[in-house]
C-alpha cells in the first residue's frame, strides 16, 4: 500500500494473492512476509485496501524498528 499522511509505505512479498477489486479486498492462505517500520511473516491474511485493515491469520512474527517509522513533522 502505498505511504499516506504520517503513514509508510507497505512492501508485501507472497507467491499467491487473489485479488477482488470489486471489494477492495486481497487474501491468500500462504505465506507471507512485509515490511514497513514493522517486519511481518506470518501465514495467511486478508487485507481491505478501502479500510486498511490487515487480518493476519496464523504463524504471525514480527519487529518493529522505530528508526523506519515515518517522522511526524507537525509543529506542536
Amino acid at each position: 500500500m502505498a505511504a499516506y499522511a504520517d503513514h509508510s509505505e507497505m512492501v508485501m512479498i507472497t507467491t499467491y494473492l487473489h485479488v477482488i477489486p470489486d471489494d477492495n479486498i486481497a487474501k491468500t492462505d500462504r505465506g507471507h512476509h512485509y515490511h514497513a517500520a514493522t517486519v511481518v511473516n506470518a501465514v495467511g491474511l486478508e487485507l481491505n485496501s478501502e479500510t486498511r485493515v490487515l487480518k493476519l491469520f496464523s504463524q504471525v512474527r514480527g519487529t518493529y524498528d522505530p528508526n523506519k517509522a515515518p517522522k511526524n513533522d507537525a509543529k506542536k
